[in-house]
């Protein structure tokens, strides 16, 4: 069984906006949910053993994803 990850913060932190944006945008956007459903499928066969590699890969597509919705808010 894979390790799990769990992440807590407050809900009127910065960190947890961000979250909010990020999922509501790949809500919003079936081809966003879909780049990066793949990305995912990708970085698991490549860092099926390092959670923090997996995470760090992510990042510029995630970023990229919440700056977007920021612009358009």
């Amino acid at each position: 069984l894979p390790h799990q990850r769990l992440y807590v913060c407050p809900p009127d932190s910065l960190t947890h906006t961000r979250r909010v944006l990020f999922r509501d945008r790949m809500r919003e956007n079936s081809d966003l949910a879909l780049q990066y459903q793949r990305l995912k499928l990708q970085l698991v066969q490549r860092y099926e053993y390092d959670g923090d590699a997996y995470t760090r890969a992510k990042t510029d597509f995630i970023n990229t994803i919440i700056d977007a919705a920021v612009r358009d808010l």
